[in-house]
């Protein structure tokens, strides 16, 4: 597949029924975390949400977006973000001052 299609492909909610990762996502019965880059170029929104949607089995799922970074957490900032949002999950985020905005 070319990036242009890749790209476009990406840009598009996808179903569950094509796709084994989203299917694995819908069998799922754990905490699930799903985070998602502010200024993501290689997974749009549209992609993060079709996996926050298809965690239909979780027994929770966390949504969060660290707002300022790309898709490597490439700043120190938000590498120290992240880490601190997994040493406190799967606690309910909002209880140590996180915003989820997805």
């Amino acid at each position: 597949m070319d990036r242009r299609t890749l790209d476009d492909y990406r840009r598009v909610r996808q179903a569950p029924s094509g796709n084994r990762a989203l299917q694995a996502c819908q069998a799922f019965e754990g905490d699930a975390l799903v985070l998602a880059s502010g200024n993501d170029e290689i997974l749009p929104p549209a992609s993060v949400y079709c996996f926050t949607d298809a965690f239909v089995t979780a027994r929770s799922v966390t949504q969060y977006t660290i707002a300022a970074d790309d898709h490597a957490l490439t700043y120190p900032t938000s590498q120290m973000q992240y880490a601190a949002l997994l040493l406190r999950w799967p606690v309910p985020v909002d209880a140590f001052g996180f915003k989820e905005p997805l």
